[in-house]
């Protein structure tokens, strides 16, 4: 029996419908096509399927490109029979060889295995593409049925050749998600839950519509060897021309994913879209949640009352502290991070008493403060902004709910959360507006006055000797309400 080599590189076929066929049949999984798709958004949607279409077809040059320049040895393709005359040219003028591995059904999008072809029905051509000698060491390997010879020349890593092996060989799985989940560091029959993180070029949870940074399953999500391939690749397609299509990659997989199967039925959700895919038959329902340390930008996520639930009995159901939650803050301990935080939220909830809106944390940090205040008050909605992606991802940790609200950036850069949404109070340490140019402060000032109700000002006291009040006039604003010695409202008709 042929071994399942093609799995080491699951190739797109040239068409661009987004959705793909099954693969192999086994008596264990189903055997319908996947994946289904569900936009979470129109607007996620309009914006993403073509963007994602443009990737897949922009990882079909970089995959022979990458050979042609000898940062690879050897790929494989999946031609259509339409398609032959023109690529062998194109691939000959690179000084290219193709050697035919066989023929299959032709089903567009990531497969699992291929399908034999049947009568009447579109077919394609698998073949493996590489310089005549190079071509000539991948055909002995292939006649061999050399799985790590195959592997080294295609250029992967021993070890995510061994887990193939391993896993996709002998055990004969279609989908290596939990495997590789276990790999990451956690015992095989511990949990059916497990969280990873790692480099996002290790992110394979978006190959079945097209978006990966490697060519190959890896053995790991935070296999080292991969990342690096995948660093390699990404800066090989932006070189040849393709920086955009990079750019849109590497923001997908930044963000967090869940994967989750039972009885041969994988439900992947994204910000953006859920896919159900094939996936191996398991009597317990095992989750891999991929933390990610990016999100996209809320106007993809559809309207928030219908995509999560409120933030409600928040008091009685608080999740373990870790230590993140208060040094993510600057905070050396829980306690000190309580004491410098209570000022601020009784100056917002007395600002916000009876009513109900939106809440914005500039440099929000990982949301503690967010947190407290709409806890408080179950009319609120928390939005935030932080410039730094592990912050943020402790963000969605602690309030999952709201995830979305939460955007990766320069809260200076105004296009990253001033999306027309209208917030009832703002939340803002002064001395942020005294770190940069004075135009770039008024610019944020002239936004908030514009989007905001109020906004809410404060400042620590490790952070500056001088007065709260006269930050403030340095500022060129003015206190509408001084709450204590370092928190106040801003009056917002000042120019």
């Amino acid at each position: 029996m042929r071994l399942r080599l093609r799995a080491l590189e699951p190739a797109r076929a040239a068409s661009g419908d987004l959705a793909i066929g099954g693969g192999m049949e086994h008596a264990s999984t189903v055997s319908r096509d996947f994946p289904r798709l569900n936009w979470m958004s129109e607007a996620a949607e309009t914006v993403w399927q073509p963007r994602l279409w443009r990737i897949q077809c922009v990882w079909d040059e970089i995959t022979w490109l990458s050979v042609a320049s000898g940062m690879r040895r050897c790929c494989i393709m999946v031609i259509r029979p339409g398609d032959v005359a023109a690529r062998a040219q194109q691939w000959a003028r690179q000084g290219l060889s193709v050697l035919p591995l066989y023929v299959r059904r032709d089903d567009p999008g990531y497969a699992d295995a291929a399908k034999k072809p049947q009568a009447g029905k579109p077919f394609a051509f698998e073949v493996a593409l590489a310089l005549p000698r190079h071509l000539a060491e991948f055909k002995e390997a292939w006649d061999m049925r050399d799985d790590d010879q195959i592997g080294r020349l295609l250029g992967y890593s021993p070890c995510c050749c061994a887990f193939f092996r391993r896993v996709w060989v002998e055990r004969g799985l279609i989908d290596t998600t939990w495997p590789m989940a276990v790999g990451a560091g956690l015992q095989e029959g511990a949990s059916t839950e497990i969280a990873v993180t790692g480099p996002p070029q290790g992110n394979i949870l978006w190959r079945w519509l097209g978006a990966r940074a490697v060519p190959h399953l890896p053995c790991r999500f935070d296999c080292r060897p991969t990342a690096e391939l995948g660093e390699k690749l990404v800066q090989f397609g932006r070189e040849a021309g393709y920086a955009e299509e990079m750019d849109w990659l590497m923001e997908i997989l930044s963000w967090p994913v869940e994967w989750s199967a039972l009885h041969g039925i994988a439900e992947v959700t994204t910000p953006i879209v859920r896919m159900v895919v094939r996936t191996d038959a398991s009597a317990r329902r095992h989750i891999v949640r991929w933390k990610g340390n990016n999100y996209p930008a809320r106007s993809w996520m559809g309207h928030p009352a219908v995509l999560r639930p409120r933030l409600e009995h928040t008091k009685q159901a608080r999740i373990p502290r870790s230590d993140w939650y208060h040094t993510d803050n600057g905070f050396s301990n829980s306690e000190a991070m309580a004491r410098l935080h209570e000022p601020i939220v009784s100056l917002a909830l007395k600002a916000l008493a009876g009513r109900r809106g939106h809440v914005l944390d500039l440099g929000c940090g990982n949301g503690a403060l967010l947190e407290k205040i709409c806890a408080a008050n179950d009319g609120l909605i928390p939005f935030g902004i932080e410039i730094n992606g592990e912050r943020l991802v402790h963000a969605h940790e602690l309030l999952p709910q709201f995830s979305e609200n939460f955007v990766l950036g320069d809260f200076f850069d105004l296009n990253r959360w001033d999306s027309g949404t209208r917030y009832a109070l703002a939340i803002l340490m002064i001395g942020r507006l005294l770190e940069v140019p004075r135009e770039r402060a008024d610019e944020l000032v002239t936004t908030l006055k514009k989007c905001c109700d109020q906004v809410l000002v404060y400042v620590y006291p490790d952070w500056t000797l001088e007065g709260f009040e006269t930050l403030v006039e340095r500022a060129g604003l003015r206190l509408q309400e001084h709450a204590g010695e370092r928190t106040g409202l801003l009056a917002l008709e000042l120019a």
